[in-house]
């Protein structure tokens, strides 16, 4: 993890996700923040592992030339049949939008210079960013 998290590039991509939607799952640390890691108690991670990783997330998807009925059957069987559907887990694993702004925001990303450009020293990387509506509202999203 120490690679990815003292990448420049990776900094400011992280940085700016973490900005942008900082109310969903996405203005996270998918893998944890390295300063926050040492702060979770097993029985954290337990709980959190048991509702995020249950059947009840799952999502199957298949490919080939076979029966669709059998297939289901066989993934009915052997895994969903050993476990108790829970409407509360699944609940959680669901990912939320992000509420709008009711103005701009601001966000300084800071990190060191990229010692592989040239003129490591006079390096800027500046982004303007937008939230948009939901990915399925074309209309809102394009006019």
């Amino acid at each position: 993890m120490k690679g990815v998290f003292s990448s420049p590039s990776a900094i400011y991509s992280r940085g700016l996700q973490n900005h942008l939607l900082p109310n969903t799952t996405y203005g996270n640390e998918s893998g944890g923040d390295p300063l926050v890691i040492p702060d979770l108690t097993y029985e954290k991670l337990q709980e959190f592992h048991s509702r995020h990783y249950h059947p009840s997330n799952a999502r199957f998807f298949t490919y080939g030339n076979f029966p669709l009925e059998s297939h289901l059957a066989f993934i009915n069987e052997y895994v969903l049949s050993r476990f108790t559907f829970n409407e509360d887990y699944k609940k959680c694993s669901e990912i939320s939008e992000q509420s709008k702004w009711s103005k701009p925001v601001h966000k300084s990303i800071e990190s060191q210079p990229d010692p592989l450009a040239p003129f490591a020293d006079k390096q800027t990387t500046v982004s303007v960013s937008f939230l948009l509506e939901n990915i399925t509202n074309t209309h809102e999203n394009f006019t």
